[in-house]
């Protein structure tokens, strides 16, 4: 419950969620501006360590550089994150940026495409092994986020890996602690 407890964190999470991905789905070329980009700085350090340096590179980022990214990024992932070589691209595209790792570049697209989940620390525990934050452990996430969302969407309700994210931090920060390994990354889990 702490994390849900610090100042702006349920404000920026209804941005996060509700308004951005309408913003930026109604552009004609996809992209997000400096503004917003700081903006999601700050939400995603207020859903984990707050350090201070990244959004200051971010806020210090020349305008035209993070639409020129933003826009090549979602122009690279095309019409679906669910395609490898696609979503490397789309990372790549973005971490070109002074403070803008893979972490960062995952909730840029994530707000504009909802098959592209958000590399938290949340969705990482649960994948298990190292926390590391390199594109490659993103596509490995990735991969498992959206196995899962396909799992779960049979039921009444389609589930994106978007969700699949959303609803880990959500468990984490009511405090369940959700087994890691097989059960997140599409598998039976073991009994």
């Amino acid at each position: 419950m702490e994390k849900l407890n610090r100042p702006g964190l349920l404000e920026l999470e209804k941005w996060y969620y509700a308004e951005l991905p309408q913003i930026v789905g109604k552009r004609g070329n996809k992209h997000v501006t400096g503004a917003e980009l700081a903006k999601l700085m700050e939400w995603k350090l207020a859903r984990s360590k707050w350090r201070p340096r990244l959004q200051a590179y971010v806020e210090a980022l020349p305008a035209e550089a993070v639409v020129e990214a933003s826009t090549a990024a979602f122009a690279a992932l095309g019409p679906s994150a669910e395609n490898e070589a696609a979503l490397k691209s789309a990372i790549n595209a973005l971490t070109v940026l002074k403070g803008v790792g893979p972490a960062t570049a995952s909730a840029v697209l994530s707000a504009g495409d909802s098959a592209a989940p958000f590399m938290s620390d949340e969705a990482l525990a649960m994948l298990g092994g190292s926390k590391a934050y390199t594109l490659k452990k993103y596509l490995e996430l990735a991969a498992a986020l959206q196995a899962k969302a396909r799992e779960l969407s049979p039921a009444e309700r389609v589930w994106t890996a978007r969700d699949v994210e959303r609803a880990l931090f959500s468990a984490s920060a009511e405090g369940m602690q959700p087994k890691a390994g097989p059960a997140v990354a599409g598998g039976k889990r073991k009994r």
